[in-house]
Formats: C-alpha cells, structure tokens, sequence
C-alpha cells in the first residue's frame, strides 16, 4: 500500500506520538505493532484502509525477538 495524497502522509506522520528521548532510554520506544495499529486505525478511520484494522494487523505484522544470539 502506498499514499499517494502528499497531504494525507504529512498528517498522518504529523500526528503520530513519537516516543521521548525518556521512552528510547527505558526501552519503550520500540514498539512496531503499536506503530503498525497507528497508521492500520488512522488509514482505516478516513476510508484509505477498507479491512478491518486488527485483521490486517494480523495479516502485515509479525513479532521478531530481536535479543536472539545476544
């Protein structure tokens, strides 16, 4: 999926809730299924995203353990 409406991706990306330099010191800034659930409910709510958003969530996110081989 692609946005092609330049204004739509600024807003989106606008009103998102970056973390704080307090949440990438305590660990909580990564988190990739909340980003995905963002941008899946906010294209979802405007029309842009015609699947229900936790199905597609199912469908475009999959959990990676990134403290393997550490």
């Amino acid at each position: 999926m692609s946005i092609e409406d330049r204004d739509l991706a600024v807003e989106l990306v606008k009103g998102y809730g970056y973390p704080s330099e307090a949440d990438f010191d305590t660990g909580k800034a990564l988190d990739a299924q909340a980003d995905v659930k963002y941008f899946a409910e906010a294209l979802h709510d405007i029309g842009y995203l015609t699947s229900d958003p936790e199905e597609y969530i199912a469908k475009a996110f999959t959990p990676v353990d990134l403290t393997l081989g550490k």
